[in-house]
């Protein structure tokens, strides 16, 4: 409870017209201790913050520009329709309750399963472990330094941010639950649970479960160690790797695809075509097996 209290979470983006005389008001309000001059500078506070926004939206207006393109986002973003973004269903007439939305976007999910007819079960190989490798505090420090903020919790509603404030004998904490986590092949069960939300695609109409993408909120401890367990195992993925891949790996991008595609173009000789195959799984992650892609 102190530390939700005390620790400030989000991004904590300032406003575009603030000012270091606003900061020094800030300071002010804060350090003084008489109420009644308190209020008196809170009073001026407010009267200078509305002089500085109105004279920031002034700027802007005077700006903007019926044939610049930029110009238009701010008066989109006041006039615009905004998009229903809340699961819309209707049934025999009436809206249902939100747990039969639920059970309906689970069941859509449960539908097409990541478990292929014929696959193998996946087993434990049978050589020899390797060198189990301690976490450090060192790398521990990297990962949350890593760590994003105004991220939503999962269900332990621990904040990345208060784990970036956490002292040395604290963070020894985590690296020990972390480390024998590790070596027993164990993680808490809380560790296993999430919060799934469903969020509306893009230009996709909300009265259609297939418009909704489910996003787990999970643990922020343990998307803490997965980043480090990724960055450990990073090394031995890329060797096993196709050189062509680029996708979710360190240093590419599309643009290497891209200019792999162009110099094959390039390439050909005159009079020969050349011909190019997309392919576009729809929802890949639940329909493809993961044990295939990891034997």
């Amino acid at each position: 409870m102190a530390a939700k209290r005390t620790i400030p979470t989000g991004k904590g983006v300032s406003p575009p017209f603030w000012t270091p005389e606003l900061t020094k008001l800030d300071k002010m309000v804060q350090e003084r201790k008489n109420e009644r001059k308190r209020d008196a500078l809170i009073r001026w506070r407010r009267k200078v913050l509305a002089g500085t926004a109105l004279g920031r939206w002034k700027e802007n207006v005077a700006k903007l520009s019926a044939t610049d393109s930029a110009s238009w986002n701010p008066v989109k973003s006041i006039y615009a329709p905004r998009p229903l973004t809340l699961l819309l269903l209707v049934v025999d007439g009436h809206p249902p309750s939100k747990r039969k939305q639920a059970q309906a976007l689970a069941n859509m999910r449960m539908a097409r399963s990541t478990k292929a007819q014929h696959a193998a079960e996946m087993k434990m190989p049978s050589t020899r472990r390797s060198t189990f490798r301690p976490i450090t505090e060192a790398g521990l420090g990297v990962a949350l330094r890593e760590l994003s903020s105004g991220t939503a919790p999962g269900t332990d509603e621990i904040q990345c941010e208060e784990l970036k404030q956490l002292g040395r004998a604290s963070r020894r904490h985590i690296l020990r639950l972390f480390n024998y986590s590790l070596r027993a092949g164990k993680v808490p069960a809380k560790w296993r649970q999430g919060i799934i939300v469903p969020l509306l695609k893009p230009n996709k109409p909300a009265n259609s479960m297939a418009s909704f993408r489910p996003v787990t909120l999970t643990s922020t401890l343990c998307k803490l160690m997965e980043r480090i367990v990724a960055r450990g195992v990073r090394d031995w993925i890329e060797d096993n790797l196709q050189s062509q891949r680029a996708g979710f790996r360190p240093a590419r991008s599309t643009l290497d695809t891209l200019m792999k595609v162009t110099s094959a173009v390039r390439r050909r000789k005159d009079g020969e075509k050349t011909a190019a195959v997309f392919i576009d799984c729809a929802r890949a992650f639940d329909s493809v097996d993961h044990g295939c892609i990891v034997k």
